[in-house]
């Protein structure tokens, strides 16, 4: 089983999952967490996966965007991680369309719209908490379900994107946007 991560900064609860695979080690002895990046925590982040012996965890360079999507295509899963702050409650964090454009499912550690989200459209599991056993949990339920219904998250995964987030996609509702408040303005006048 291997699930990815990207960029290893402060506004996501990394070290969380760090933790979390340090204690899955050994219950899960083919579980392997790769950490894509060299943000400001990844030094931080390497000291204390050692400490934790958790020798389940890769760091790898940051690559280019090409490269991090042809990875991501071959996992198991991907962790979606967002800081619980009142803004991250009401956004979508930026990685989540490449997430779901790669196929795969989402283990998600995020608050508020997007957990509802993840939720609703059924392409991944949601953690109970922020906590490294919360986690930890998560990726469990991941690792137990079946290889149907990993597929089944995937492929939802996939046609979201396709639907909801590509490019032409976003122009048209963007579009019908603005042209329902431009003919709402004009009907004042």
């Amino acid at each position: 089983t291997e699930i990815y991560t990207l960029s290893l900064h402060d506004a996501l609860p990394i070290s969380q999952l760090v933790e979390a695979a340090g204690l899955l080690r050994a219950e899960m002895p083919r579980l392997r967490l790769l950490m894509i990046g060299d943000g400001v925590e990844r030094e931080r982040l390497r000291q204390m996966a050692l400490q934790l012996g958790a020798s389940n965890i890769q760091f790898i360079d940051r690559m280019s965007p090409q490269d991090v999507v042809r990875h991501c295509a071959l996992a198991d899963a991907l962790y979606l991680g967002l800081a619980d702050t009142k803004l991250a409650r009401l956004s979508v964090p930026s990685k989540l369309p490449t997430y779901l454009a790669c196929g795969r499912p989402v283990i998600a550690n995020v608050p508020g719209e997007t957990a509802a989200f993840v939720e609703r459209h059924g392409f991944g599991v949601n953690c109970a908490g922020a906590t490294a056993a919360a986690i930890a949990e998560a990726v469990r339920i991941m690792a137990d379900a079946s290889p149907e219904i990993r597929e089944a998250m995937s492929a939802r995964a996939l046609n979201l994107f396709r639907t909801s987030f590509r490019m032409e996609t976003l122009l048209d509702q963007h579009d019908s946007a603005m042209r329902s408040v431009l003919l709402s303005r004009s009907k004042k006048w």
